[in-house]
């Protein structure tokens, strides 16, 4: 159902819950003290870690919640590609960097994803930050036991969302400690 301004409940759920992965992503605990880069990749990688997350989340969830995961994802395009042009990216290759982007957040989902289903997840979610950070400029000074501790927090915590509260746009992450 469409709300007056054109903007269904779906899609405004969908906002809630990016507006919250997005909050949990600029923890500055993640920054000072796991030692990620304050930099737009290392931004752009805590923000997939948590979206991939919670996408997984919502694949488990029941159909009105699991149909968020399209408008969630079409709101991290969205948010890329006004993120680049914000940064003077040109018109032209905009399209091609947020191709590169939604792809980038497709393989960290899979790659999470596992560490999320491995009956070791601490050890399973270090292994996929060394893979999937590897390419980040500064990885050398994150602490990744820290940051893995950290992301096997998370998927219980989304675990106790009820589905009806992600259907609305409600869901937490843990703190970054």
């Amino acid at each position: 159902m469409f709300g007056l301004f054109g903007q269904s409940s779906e899609k405004a759920a969908a906002k809630r819950l990016y507006e919250t992965a997005l909050e949990a992503a600029r923890q500055p605990t993640l920054f000072a003290a796991y030692g990620v880069p304050d930099t737009l990749e290392g931004r752009f990688e805590m923000l997939a870690l948590h979206l991939a997350a919670l996408l997984d989340r919502l694949g488990k969830a029941e159909d009105t919640a699991r149909r968020l995961s399209k408008p969630l994802t079409e709101r991290f395009v969205i948010d890329m590609d006004d993120a680049m042009r914000d940064f003077g990216v040109g018109d032209l290759s905009v399209p091609r960097k947020v191709k590169k982007a939604a792809a980038a957040l497709y393989d960290r989902h899979k790659s999470y994803g596992a560490a999320i289903a491995a009956e070791d997840p601490v050890s399973a979610w270090g292994a996929a930050l060394r893979e999937q950070l590897a390419e980040l400029a500064g990885n050398d000074r994150v602490d990744k036991g820290l940051l893995a501790a950290y992301a096997a927090r998370i998927a219980p915590q989304l675990g106790a969302s009820s589905d009806s509260d992600l259907a609305a746009g409600r869901v937490s992450f843990p703190a970054a400690a």
